[in-house]
């Protein structure tokens, strides 16, 4: 009897620790992921932020005289493909 519960108790110790080892890593997978997220996110953030300058940029050129922009045109084929 004793020698039974005595099995059965340590059984359950290493449950439990191996639960808390599985809890552990999920854990870290779910940081991991959260991470990459984020890491995303800011990316189309820049990229938000740079097609905003190419924008105005663009903007600010296409007041200007003809012979000016003369120089910008391959850029805005660039702007106008990338659309």
């Amino acid at each position: 009897m004793e020698k039974r519960k005595k099995e059965r108790k340590k059984e359950r110790k290493k449950e439990r620790k191996k639960e808390r080892k599985r809890k552990k890593e999920r854990k870290k997978e779910r940081k991991k992921e959260r991470k990459k997220e984020r890491k995303k996110e800011r990316k189309k953030e820049r990229k938000k932020e740079l097609m905003k300058l190419v924008i105005n940029v663009f903007l600010e050129y296409k007041h200007k005289s003809e012979e000016e922009t003369n120089i910008l045109k391959a850029p805005t084929r660039f702007f106008k493909e990338s659309r």
